[in-house]
């Protein structure tokens, strides 16, 4: 069954990871963490991510600057990552993050925004979406252009990101920075909303009370509504162990 796949697995990772295989040391830290295949424990957790970390292992470094707790210390984890050289996207992404919002450093939307669009050329979709953002609200003279922003959305709608959709959407909806397409902004917030966008139900219902070509529906209404921040706030790498294949 599942619970003795798992144990298996578990048991082939750590073996693999006993040997020094970095991805096998992260799909270890990995079940530890979620209780795949043995007990949970934070503690080992946190020493094997450690280990594929000192291993040169991306994910682990990002994973294991977001188990520091305070603030400070996960923006200088991240960014001592990032300076070394780990090109991982979500790290890139998560470093972003804390310029977007001051967390652990002085809020920089310029930095921030230099910063998505190094993780969006590697496909991220969540920086895709904030760039978008940062392009709409002027985060600076650089980034300030709402072709750009929709150009950014149409990229994070690709990847599937409810905000994504939401905002292209928005933009389809008034022809901001877009063509207007009223058939194509719908069907993009309608999916916005089966992804569980709660914004995006809340502009369909809106629309519903409305003459859909006389909406005042806003273009990125307020970036904390359409930045895609996580409730962490920051983004883990949590892709199932079991799912990695490991070879030594």
């Amino acid at each position: 069954g599942i619970v003795q796949d798992s144990k298996r697995a578990f048991t082939c990772f750590l073996h693999a990871a006993e040997a020094g295989n970095d991805q096998a040391q992260f799909n270890v830290a990995i079940c530890y963490e979620t209780g795949t295949g043995v007990a949970k424990s934070a503690t080992l957790a946190n020493k094997w991510f450690q280990t594929a970390a000192d291993a040169g292992h991306q994910g682990a470094m990002n994973n294991l600057a977001l188990t520091n707790g305070d603030a400070e210390t996960t923006f200088a984890a991240l960014q001592q990552a990032v300076v070394k050289g780990c090109d991982d996207p979500t790290t890139i992404f998560n470093l972003a993050l804390c310029y977007d919002m001051g967390l652990g450093v002085a809020e920089d939307r310029e930095v921030a925004a230099q910063y998505y669009e190094r993780a969006a050329s590697m496909n991220h979709s969540f920086a895709w979406n904030n760039l978008g953002v940062c392009y709409a609200s002027g985060a600076s003279a650089r980034y300030n252009s709402l072709t750009k922003a929709a150009e950014c959305y149409e990229n994070a709608a690709r990847g599937n990101l409810p905000e994504g959709l939401l905002n292209l959407g928005l933009a389809q909806l008034h022809g901001t920075g877009t063509t207007k397409d009223v058939a194509q902004a719908l069907l993009n917030i309608r999916t916005a909303a089966n992804l569980g966008c709660k914004l995006a139900t809340e502009t369909l219902e809106n629309m519903s009370n409305h003459d859909r070509h006389e909406l005042a529906i806003p273009f990125a209404a307020g970036r904390d509504e359409t930045r895609n921040i996580p409730k962490k706030p920051l983004l883990t790498h949590k892709t199932s162990a079991v799912d990695h294949a490991v070879t030594n």
